[in-house]
């Protein structure tokens, strides 16, 4: 009778990827499919894989690789890596609001090394990494961040996001004891978006005339716009505006940029890498020969994503334009621009600037005139002894 070699039957792996959705928007600080962020944000990213019964297996490969889009940098001191001893489902582990998903961060027994496009965590033997059970059960979780930068695809119509996307290598033959003989699981993916904002300087007439030679900035907090608005004359007073690289109209945020935005030859202002939310707009100085706007234009980003369902998609490879929970559109102040106007006259002086000293000083001269004219044509009209 000729021998029969009987291979125990393993549990098979699964990946899944998740992003963190920031404090605004619909689905405020939850990990999700689709996420949105201005340029120079760190993203937080989550991957959570399952750990397979490894008894039947001499040593265990078990790899993890993560491809980034170009509008991201790797931040490579982010990496952590964690077990999590649970028997719940994996949708909640890759949903949970926990660091790590409450588990134990690894201090050893993997490597991480970038590569061109990403990086791998690569366990060379997972069945014999403290703190794992070769028995398997529950989950391991990596959690790192990606920062958008001036690469990053702004969404505009007909533009996709940035996806990066992960996949698991793992050992899946226990008849080969060095490990050999390996699967791959299906990719899962995640998308964040970045916004752009366009403003259209124009008149009051009908229609409306393009101006140009106004100067804005951009603000968070309606607090600072305010005091900004009220008296852009004050370097100070910009302390808080968001900063921009670009001129003539055509802008990208970055933290270490310029607050003052220029429009084009046509009064057009293109602003880009923004997250969705609420904003103001604060007029430094306005087109020759019209007021400025002396308080600040709100203006609000607002992204429309399909509401995706669980399904398995979420372990065994998730597309998100297969499953239908990606951006649909996204509108400012419900349109696709802001159209900002001034009204022409006399441009009266600034809140505290020169200008209100000026005039003040210039009217309080004239009270003095009007006073010793009066007091001399008293002294004139009164009877002589």
């Amino acid at each position: 009778m000729d021998n029969v070699t009987v291979s125990a039957k393993t549990d098979k792996p699964a990946i899944a990827l998740k992003v963190l959705e920031n404090n605004d928007g619909t689905y405020k600080n939850t990990w999700n499919d689709a996420a949105d962020y201005s340029i120079g944000t760190a993203v937080p990213y989550r991957i959570v894989s399952i750990v397979p019964d490894m008894t039947y297996y001499d040593t265990y490969y078990y790899q993890m690789t993560d491809t980034i889009s170009s509008g991201s940098t790797f931040n490579a001191s982010s990496v952590k890596v964690y077990y999590v001893n649970s028997a719940g489902a994996m949708y909640d582990i890759e949903t949970s609001t926990s660091t790590g998903a409450g588990g134990t961060q690894l201090s050893s027994g993997y490597t991480v090394s970038p590569t061109a496009g990403g990086f791998t965590v690569t366990f060379n033997d997972l069945s014999n990494v403290s703190g794992v059970p070769a028995l398997g059960g529950g989950y391991l979780v990596v959690e790192y961040t990606a920062t958008l930068n001036s690469n990053a695809s702004v969404q505009v119509p007909a533009t996709p996001g940035n996806a990066t996307e992960v996949y698991l290598t793992y050992s899946n033959n226990p008849n080969n004891a060095d490990g050999s003989g390996t699967g791959v699981t299906p990719k899962d993916e995640v998308v964040v978006y970045t916004f752009r904002l366009t403003i259209n300087k124009v008149d009051s007439s009908t229609p409306a005339v393009p101006l140009t030679g106004a100067t804005f900035a951009l603000f968070t907090d309606l607090t600072n716009a305010t005091t900004a608005a009220a008296d852009p004359t004050t370097v100070a007073n910009f302390a808080t505006a968001l900063t921009f690289t670009g001129s003539a109209g055509s802008y990208t945020r970055s933290t270490s940029g310029d607050y003052t935005l220029s429009g084009t030859a046509g009064g057009v202002y293109t602003i880009d890498g923004l997250d969705q939310g609420t904003y103001y707009l604060v007029e430094i100085s306005a087109p020759a020969g019209y007021n400025r706007l002396i308080t600040p234009v709100s203006v609000v980003i607002d992204p429309t994503y399909h509401d995706g369902a669980q399904s398995s998609a979420y372990v065994d490879g998730h597309v998100p334009d297969a499953t239908g929970d990606q951006l649909i559109t996204v509108t400012a102040n419900g349109g696709t621009a802001l159209d900002v106007v001034n009204q022409a006259g006399a441009t009266l002086p600034e809140t505290g600037g020169m200008g209100t000293k000026l005039f003040t000083i210039g009217g309080l001269s004239l009270m003095l005139v009007a006073l010793v004219i009066v007091l001399l044509r008293r002294k004139n009209a009164a009877p002589k002894d």
